[in-house]
């Protein structure tokens, strides 16, 4: 536990300090070299790990299955990943190892795009690394995803945009609702998020009030199959009740999102493309509503984490905001806070969590007495 308490922050803190060095420095050279101990930080771990994650031995078994017959259950673009890595007659640890790399690889694609890219990146850490040890198509969906939306902030073109959102689509469904960015990013819903944000506010409240009855609605919808999630509705463990104690887990991740919404008119007057980041924000945010009702939506939040680090890359960006260091602050504090609490809170040895802890690479699978159990197994404990 503690081995894997000081691997998790020196990874966050030592990688953030190399992305801070590569913002600040002048020559190339030097920023390459800064930029690629970064990732190497960042990927080698994710890359070793063995047994570590929720979902890493359902991936295993959807591999293994991959290589004895056709298995529809997963999109078209992860199964030909698969379907490649079985053609080269490597085993499913390589898997875990292209994957983090395709990962990573576009995340760290965006950070040339802000001279900021060192808070996106803290914020990515704490909030995206631990999802992709185990949501391996939503975190290669997500990283494509955001890639996608950084070109589009900085002017990209609209076709290019849908473009890489269809290749995310490849690896998870969920990330088709992203072709509804560029509609939101018009003029005419700029004025409307401007007049309508705290009755916005009073939607999330209602909807807070009344989300038993909208997750089952929704739950039992053409929605889900849309989203990708529709297998998941017959399983006991991720449609059943979630437990969430006081609730302050709920509220932390909440709060940034609410005060990105609450900057709305600042946000937007600075730059109406921020309109894309105010409307995942709202996603975001029904996400943990429902969440707190049904586990699988947690899983649709995580394909919105990065309302959470372009929000803060906006308000910093935008001048008219008083104290937007302060809210940079919050944040960071905040979600390095979740961060911690995930450490803590997600031990291998049990079937809920992340399990994450202790960590245990290929190079000493003998130590690993984690759960040798998928989470549809564990259900039927």
């Amino acid at each position: 536990m503690v081995f894997s308490f000081i691997l998790y922050n020196f990874i966050l803190f030592s990688s953030t300090l190399f992305i801070f060095l590569f913002n600040i420095t002048k020559s190339k050279y030097i920023k390459h070299i800064f930029i690629f101990i970064s990732f190497f930080i960042v990927f080698i771990p994710s890359a070793l790990r063995y047994n570590i994650g929720t979902d890493y031995r359902t991936y295993v078994e959807i591999f293994n299955k991959l290589k004895l017959y056709h298995y529809s259950y997963v999109e078209f673009g992860y199964t030909q990943l698969n379907q490649l890595i079985i053609s080269l007659n490597l085993t499913s640890e390589y898997l875990f190892a292209i994957v983090a790399f395709l990962t990573y690889f576009f995340i760290y694609l965006t950070y040339s795009k802000s001279n900021k890219s060192y808070i996106f990146h803290f914020l990515f850490i704490c909030t995206g690394y631990f999802s992709s040890f185990y949501l391996l198509r939503s975190t290669i969906s997500l990283s494509i995803c955001i890639f996608a939306i950084a070109l589009y902030l900085n002017n990209s073109k609209v076709f290019i945009f849908l473009l890489l959102i269809f290749i995310a689509s490849l690896f998870h469904k969920a990330a088709l609702i992203y072709m509804l960015i560029p509609i939101l990013g018009s003029m005419k819903l700029k004025k409307l998020y401007i007049n309508l944000r705290f009755i916005i506010l009073l939607s999330i409240f209602v909807i807070f009030i009344f989300k038993d009855q909208l997750v089952t609605f929704v739950f039992h919808s053409k929605l889900i199959d849309i989203l990708g999630y529709s297998d998941y509705v017959s399983s006991e463990l991720f449609s059943k009740k979630t437990s969430y104690g006081s609730g302050l887990g709920i509220l932390l991740r909440a709060l940034p999102l609410i005060i990105i919404i609450l900057l709305t008119k600042k946000l937007l007057t600075h730059d109406k493309r921020n309109s894309l980041i105010i409307f995942t924000a709202l996603i975001s945010i029904i996400s943990i509503i429902f969440s707190s009702t049904i586990e699988i939506f947690s899983r649709l939040e995580k394909m919105f984490i990065f309302s959470y680090m372009f929000g803060i890359i906006a308000i910093l960006q935008c001048p008219t905001i008083k104290f937007r260091n302060f809210y940079c602050f919050f944040f960071i504090l905040v979600y390095l806070l979740l961060f911690e609490l995930t450490i803590i809170n997600s031990s291998s040895y049990k079937c809920e969590g992340a399990r994450i802890t202790p960590y245990v690479s290929i190079l000493n699978k003998e130590d690993d007495q984690s759960l040798n159990l998928t989470r549809i197994q564990c259900e039927k404990l």
